[in-house]
């Protein structure tokens, strides 16, 4: 066994950002939890900072750093690799972390939801006045869903992914922004060679457009055109097509907060209320809510006319996920082949201190003193195991959380050898005993790789977990029980509940990224029902005058008293398997209950 001690980074510094600082070009190449927010070809990483006083003064000293700032003092930046830990230590900087790279939730109606009868006498809700913000994957635009009287319902369209220098601004500081004359001028082109010329905009995977279809789509393009009309059919859409970086297939952290930054601007500068959208997530992080995504959007939902919805993932089923309450203990993991990296993220609390041990397949075991991983300064250790390169990370608390975070990264030279990996933690002075681990979500890990003995308890992904935003889990209105794929809660160590709300997430048919309608599931699904349903909120609250406030946490609150306590679901099963009338609400599977927008119209 190979050993080597790395000297640790500053203390401004998330663990995961410092072990990535030490990894080699050839590791950052794998596409994993490492590399996410590394930019290969300038040798610099993009980073998340919250920052006070100017940040423009970081410019004046080190000329090269990339500033892009966002709402409520947090910013992008992207730095040389070789200033990182330098920037860190000014003194404008508080906090600064790596991107996390997020999946979207897909697991490969309206009238269970009670929108249908506000589509109606006496409400006639349909969403007009109101902006519907979808940052996705893209959208196919010329969806007729999309289009009214031969216009573009997209007031503004981003795509991170295009190149276009001349529309970079202070909040477009890459890709391409279109506005709706030039996507109306592209779907009345001649031809698609003309219109991809116009408007080259493209939803590849048809995520977004299926997520846009739930949320908004008119329903157009089918012989009976409310047969699969989305929720607010008549709102505004601003989209946000994200791109990924570091050759990742999903986008990080930063594309998600500068996206849900324009969609805010734009909503101040069209004075319209906004629903905004978030159909992904990760499992990598406390689920506590205490990241700095989860700080902004938390930011965002409390001081703007919006509401944030957010789809709680697709982890509840996927044995990616281990806990205790006490020590010793130990998490076996199998990994199966091929698996190149492995990101596991063990969080503590920082008062109890522990003895980490981590065996490898071939017996061979390593121990880290605990002289180290219970000190409150950040650490980095590197090992070889078994020929699986193994990073160790850590440190004390953040000034945004009182835990203790420990990464570790399996990375193998070709692959991780493949079998059963056993984490053991041993007491040596406790006050909680409480521990949990995450690995990274279903949709980015070998199938075969799981801990022996799961628990679906807190499988709730990041940003779900944010205090304000609306998450949403899933669950089948056909047979009216809850999807076991639906991630749930509550979020760890403060026990704040989540989901906050359940909504239709599975066999869900809704707009096409090749036109016409396909279906999907997932919570995906679920939590554009709900944005469409803060839509209609907003508008006969704000838009109508009923109620000037009908935003952030009065609107959650509006939808959690409508919500509806019928449904079949993992916790009542352990009272009754005939019945659902003993479940409790609020509960860790379904928050408050179903979605109903009738019963939550005040």
């Amino acid at each position: 066994m190979e050993v080597s001690m790395e000297i640790a980074f500053s203390e401004k510094i998330s663990p995961q950002l410092s072990a990535a600082l030490l990894s080699t070009p050839y590791e950052l190449g794998k596409e994993g939890g490492l590399s996410s927010g590394y930019l290969p070809e300038s040798d610099s990483w993009e980073v998340i900072v919250k920052y006070v006083g100017d940040i423009e003064k970081i410019k004046e000293k080190y000329p090269s750093v990339l500033i892009t700032k966002l709402l409520g003092n947090y910013a992008v930046l992207v730095i040389e690799k070789s200033l990182v830990n330098t920037v860190a230590l000014c003194d404008e900087i508080i906090y600064m972390e790596k991107p996390k790279q997020f999946n979207y939730d897909v697991y490969e109606g309206s009238q269970a939801s009670c929108i249908t009868p506000v589509h109606t006498n006496p409400y006639n809700l349909t969403g007009n006045g109101v902006l519907v913000g979808i940052i996705d994957s893209g959208i196919y635009y010329a969806h007729p869903a999309f289009i009214q009287d031969g216009e573009s319902r997209i007031a503004y369209l981003w795509d991170q992914t295009v190149s276009d220098d001349s529309s970079h601004s202070d909040i477009i500081p890459f890709g391409t922004l279109y506005d709706r004359d030039t996507i109306t001028k592209a779907i009345n082109a001649e031809n698609s060679l003309e219109m991809q010329r116009i408007c080259p905009s493209i939803d590849i995977s048809g995520h977004g457009t299926h997520v846009a279809g739930i949320a908004a789509g008119n329903g157009n393009g089918n012989e009976q055109n409310t047969k699969y009309r989305g929720v607010a059919y008549e709102s505004t859409l601003i989209i946000v097509k994200l791109k990924t970086s570091g050759g990742a297939s999903f986008p990080t952290t930063t594309q998600i907060m500068l996206a849900v930054d324009f969609c805010i601007r734009k909503s101040i500068d069209m004075n319209m209320p906004i629903a905004i959208n978030l159909s992904f997530g990760t499992s990598n992080g406390s689920h506590s809510g205490t990241s700095l995504l989860e700080a902004y959007l938390d930011y965002i939902a409390g001081n703007y006319r919006c509401a944030v919805s957010v789809g709680s993932g697709n982890d509840g089923a996927g044995f990616g996920h281990a806990n205790g309450s006490s020590y010793p203990a130990d998490a076996e993991l199998a990994i199966g082949y091929p698996e190149p990296s492995l990101s596991i993220d063990l969080w503590k609390k920082y008062w109890d201190e522990i003895q980490l041990r981590i065996s490898a397949p071939n017996n061979d075991m390593l121990e880290i003193p605990d002289t180290i991983t219970n000190q409150a300064k950040g650490f980095t250790y590197r090992y070889n195991l078994d020929g699986t390169d193994i990073y160790i990370t850590g440190g004390g608390p953040s000034p945004y959380s009182p835990f203790q975070e420990i990464f570790i990264e399996l990375m193998g030279s070709e692959y991780i050898s493949p079998g059963i990996w056993k984490i053991s933690l041993e007491p040596i002075s406790v006050k909680d005993g409480s521990w949990d681990i995450w690995l990274p979500s279903g949709a980015l890990r070998n199938a075969q790789t799981s801990f022996i003995h799961a628990s679906p308890d807190i499988t709730l992904t990041i940003p779900s977990t944010a205090q304000n935003v609306i998450s949403v889990g899933a669950y089948d209105s056909r047979t009216n029980r809850t999807a076991a794929f639906s991630g749930r809660g509550y979020t760890w160590a403060f026990d704040s509940i989540k989901p906050d709300i359940i909504a239709p997430g599975v066999d869900i048919i809704s707009c096409s990224n090749t036109g016409g309608y396909t279906s999907k599931t997932g919570t995906s699904m679920a939590a554009p029902f709900v944005t469409g349903a803060a839509a209609l909120l907003m508008e006969w609250g704000i838009v109508r005058g009923n109620d000037l406030y009908m935003y952030g946490d009065k609107l959650k609150a509006s939808l959690i008293k409508g919500a509806g306590e019928n449904v079949f679901t993992a916790a009542s099963r352990a009272v009754s398997e005939n019945s659902s009338k003993n479940t409790k609400y609020p509960n860790p599977v379904t928050g408050w209950g179903t979605l109903c927008l009738l019963d939550s119209i005040p």
